[in-house]
């Protein structure tokens, strides 16, 4: 098991969810005391963990290249690895789907994270912020309180700070045994998903200006008219009717690999036509983008409060 490897701070100060590198090293290199000094079940640590995930032939990643190959290559000190594909829901015959909260209960256990654990999720640098939105509000959304985006590693290594490299590291201490207080969720994923039958009901509403949330569509704009296939085989491209676009790719800013900022955020969704206060349920091709653009609507303010959007899980596909 892993010790003295990560800040422990009984009392996390505020932090907000989408944290800049200066913000997410401040909070990695300030606490009070080592992980050595506390329980988990006590005291909260804060904890980097890496989500890095790259879809098959990603465009510039090496063939083969893993998330786990870019945790090897070079990693935020002491952080834990995120297995993606591993924690997943393997009896859906669609890919990446929402994991039973037994599978992602197991897998937070294994790490040895608690439910006092501050945990700052990050992605590869390559991608700079792709990943880390979809298993943040995974964790969220499962009643971890203290969840944060670091956008991003890409910036974080620009600015110099520091690395390390090696393969993903032991479990940290954790609580001996799973608790009910470790699985916290009563109703599991409906808290965080949309249904296929809610988004089609949603589609017919929106066609009759009926609709009580909107429908936003991540996919690349080439996709979503039709003009090119989608990424998952066998998938015809096109959109599910009365959907709005919003490219996951718009949101970023090429050169930072993160977040655009607000001003540029607010310009984008008014052009695509997302409403501010209305509830947004955002769809891509697995819900991967999709959980990416719900950051960017809660990062600008737009797609009604964090409790009332949801992602369309297993999505287009």
């Amino acid at each position: 098991m892993q010790s003295d490897t990560v800040q422990n701070d009984a009392q996390h100060s505020h932090l907000p969810y989408i944290l800049t590198p200066q913000q997410a090293y401040v909070a990695l290199t300030s606490s009070t005391s080592s992980s050595s000094t506390a329980t988990p079940e006590s005291s909260g640590r804060t904890i980097p963990l890496c989500a890095a995930w790259f879809w098959p032939d990603s465009p510039g990643i090496p063939s083969g290249f893993t998330g786990k190959d870019a945790f090897t290559t070079h990693h935020i000190p002491h952080s834990l690895f995120w297995d993606f594909e591993a924690v997943r829901d393997t009896d859906s015959q669609l890919p990446h789907t929402v994991p039973p909260a037994a599978r992602l209960a197991s897998a937070i256990h294994a790490l040895g994270i608690a439910r006092s654990d501050r945990l700052i999720i990050y992605d590869s640098a390559e991608l700079g912020l792709f990943n880390a939105p979809r298993v943040a509000l995974l964790l969220r959304a499962f009643g971890y309180p203290e969840v944060h985006i670091l956008d991003n590693f890409h910036l974080w290594l620009q600015q110099g700070l520091p690395v390390e490299s090696g393969p993903p590291p032991p479990a940290l201490d954790g609580p001996s045994q799973p608790s009910s207080s470790d699985n916290p969720v009563e109703s599991w994923p409906g808290r965080i998903v949309a249904s296929f039958d809610d988004v089609r009901a949603l589609s017919q509403a929106m066609g009759t200006n009926s609709a009580d949330a909107q429908l936003l569509d991540a996919r690349f704009e080439s996709m979503f008219r039709g003009q090119e296939p989608d990424f998952i085989p066998g998938v015809p491209s096109g959109h599910v009717p009365n959907a709005l676009n919003v490219p996951w790719d718009r949101i970023l800013d090429p050169d930072k690999k993160g977040l655009r900022n607000v001003e540029e955020l607010t310009t984008l969704f008014e052009a695509c036509g997302v409403e501010r206060e209305r509830p947004a349920v955002s769809m891509c091709h697995v819900g991967i983008a999709a959980a990416l653009l719900d950051t960017a609507l809660e990062k600008a303010g737009f797609g009604g409060k964090t409790e009332n959007r949801k992602i369309f899980d297993g999505s287009y596909a």
